[in-house]
């Protein structure tokens, strides 16, 4: 004798239950891995600055502490960000040669440097920047790099970084590129992530010059890193 199995197919109303139920897991996965991808670029992005610091650092060791050019250009730490070898044509090049490390991997422009070094760092003095590795007190605490979308040149920054130059302003804004915050290097080598409280104003004066401030701890906290000592 003969034994026959039924065997019963999905109606379509089970299929479309099914697609839906996987519709939904996917859109509640699809923000899990583009967090988990910024991630990974906000790594990246500290790894940049520790290694271009690193690079600072050597010069000074170079240079019996003497701290490299703040301002692109001749003489600067990268060259003029109206030229697209502005990389290759800074002093820090020979410390810091792979080009990947002068841009932040959020950033989806086309500048090749969207990181600027501090104004309070220059052998030369201007805006009264320390000319001497020896002349900064407390390395952990003080900004070096930062990032920055300055929009004065196609492929780099026009000047240094002022960020809390003037006490009753935001003298330079810094880049926000990831979520909810900016990173910053310091004088001892080391890169941190700080997130702002106000993230939605810090995003909306990011690349304006002399803007207000509207959360006195935000700039409070950089201010303090950027004057240090």
């Amino acid at each position: 004798m003969r034994t026959y199995t039924s065997k019963r197919a999905f109606t379509l109303i089970e299929l479309l239950l099914v697609i839906t139920i996987i519709l939904i897991l996917a859109a509640l996965m699809f923000p899990v891995f583009g967090s988990l991808k910024e991630r990974a670029r906000r790594t990246k992005c500290l790894n940049n600055l520790h290694q271009l610091t690193i690079a600072w650092l050597a010069y000074a060791g170079d240079n019996k502490g003497d701290l490299i050019n703040h301002t692109p250009g001749a003489g600067g730490w990268v060259g003029s960000g109206a030229d697209p070898l502005c990389i290759e044509n800074g002093m820090l090049f020979h410390y810091a040669s792979d080009v990947k490390l002068y841009r932040c991997p959020t950033d989806k422009s086309t500048r090749k440097v969207n990181y600027s070094l501090s104004c309070r760092v220059s052998w030369d003095r201007t805006y009264g920047a320390l000319p001497n590795l020896s002349d900064i007190k407390k390395a952990s605490g003080f900004i070096v790099f930062c990032e920055e979308w300055d929009p004065r040149w196609p492929y780099g920054p026009m000047g240094c970084i002022g960020l809390a130059a003037h006490p009753s302003d935001w003298w330079d804004s810094p880049g926000v590129w990831h979520e909810n915050g900016t990173s910053f290097s310091f004088a001892d080598g080391h890169a941190e992530y700080w997130i702002w409280e106000n993230v939605a104003y810090m995003k909306k004066i990011m690349g304006q010059h002399s803007q207000p401030i509207l959360n006195q701890r935000d700039y409070d906290r950089v201010s303090a890193a950027y004057w240090g000592n």
